[in-house]
């Protein structure tokens, strides 16, 4: 954000339209420029924490010049970053760490503070649920002396019911971009929804999904917009659309969050969640006077479930839900640790049935084998009560 100090004791306020992106956060490889790192940015660590603070060296490089250097010019934000009030933080002690760490990854964070608003005597902040947001936990997590009172804007205007059909292709698995262009399965439904799209939407549907995903979903004829669309009133005339989207927590976000008591499904329902709800209410749901039915397309059940619930709060949206069977309902993913992935419910009964059935042959075998040792070394009895020798008596075992 800019520089406010020259709206101090003048009497200023400032609106925030749209919940604001205050996080960064990035992972990287990059033993080689260990070095690079040690001559410009100094680490002061944070206690017994793993983390240091980055400060700028004297003579660091420039941001011009690290925009226009090929090797480095990825770094631009950190740059940014660390040169200004919000600071960066770096999951190590020494830039030496980074040469020796022998293929591991180090991480990066910077959070801005909302207390760069403090020259206006008031700040209003419009955001949909905001109190679920990752970026009010972050901000009560490191800011907890900032007081935070909800409001609600009145609603004077008459809204006409009007019914919404949510439809969906996964009833048992939720989709993400690594899933769809990196999994054999995941690659096959996403070629599933393709056909689908590219046999039923034309140009009087509204389509989105992840950029990364646009040389896969080709053929389709809907008008194609970016998915983050708040704010925008220019598609109130359309009555349908499609979201094949995802934004989920990334791996090296998952571990600095979990710090934070942030969830993966808070990440999950203030990202990806959040943006379908913009995207869907740039539709002829926005205008009070329509009555004509909405249709909006997604790919999972769960995404399903999070569109219902907010569209169904708002008093005058009948919302239901509606799955189209393409072939991969009831497909279920790979979760970690699983030896197997499945393809469906069926495929995963059969297996457990085939895996217990392995389960005993093992078993059979490890019992003969067993006995075959016994054997061979004459310390083998047979089935039942060993027999006893001609002359034995039996021992007494008390008085």
């Amino acid at each position: 954000m800019s520089d406010f100090s020259r709206y101090r004791d003048r009497g200023w306020s400032i609106i925030i339209d749209e919940c604001p992106s205050v996080f960064d956060c990035q992972s990287h490889r990059t033993p080689a420029l260990a070095a690079n790192f040690e001559a410009n940015y100094a680490l002061d660590p944070v206690g017994d924490t793993l983390w240091s603070q980055v400060r700028l060296k004297s003579g660091a490089i420039s941001g011009a010049h690290l925009r226009d250097d090929e090797a480095l010019s990825g770094f631009q934000t950190f740059h940014k970053r660390a040169a200004s009030a919000q600071g960066v933080f770096v999951s190590v002690h020494d830039w030496q760490q980074i040469a020796e760490q022998n293929g591991k990854r180090w991480k990066w964070w910077s959070l801005w503070s909302p207390a760069e608003l403090a020259p206006f005597d008031h700040v209003t902040l419009l955001a949909n649920q905001f109190e679920r947001s990752v970026t009010l936990k972050l901000f009560r997590t490191f800011f907890p002396r900032i007081e935070w009172q909800p409001f609600s804007i009145p609603d004077r205007r008459e809204w006409l019911p009007r019914r919404m059909t949510i439809r969906y292709f996964a009833n048992e698995h939720a989709g993400s971009t690594d899933w769809w262009l990196k999994n054999e399965r995941g690659r096959e439904a996403i070629e599933h929804v393709r056909q689908y799209l590219a046999s039923t939407l034309d140009d009087d549907d509204l389509f989105t999904c992840n950029e990364n995903l646009l040389p896969v979903l080709t053929g389709i004829r809907a008008e194609w917009r970016k998915p983050r669309q708040a704010g925008e009133n220019r598609f109130s005339t359309f009555s349908r659309a499609t979201m094949i989207y995802s934004s989920k927590v990334q791996p090296h976000e998952r571990t600095t969050f979990a710090e934070w008591e942030i969830s993966s499904d808070d990440v999950i329902r203030s990202r990806e969640y959040e943006d379908l709800i913009q995207f869907a209410c740039r539709l002829a749901v926005r205008d009070p006077h329509s009555t004509v039915p909405i249709i909006v397309t997604v790919y999972s059940r769960d995404q399903a479930e999070a569109l219902r619930s907010f569209f169904a709060a708002s008093g005058y949206v009948d919302a239901a839900l509606e799955m189209i069977d393409i072939g991969i309902g009831d497909w279920v993913r790979k979760r970690p640790g699983q030896r197997a992935e499945f393809l469906t419910i069926s495929d995963r009964e059969q297996h457990e049935r085939q895996s217990k059935a392995s389960k005993a042959e093992r078993q059979r075998q490890r019992r003969a084998a067993d006995r075959a040792a016994r054997t061979a070394a004459g310390t083998y009895r047979g089935p039942g009560r060993p027999q006893r020798a001609a002359g034995d008596n039996p021992q007494s075992l008390g008085a």
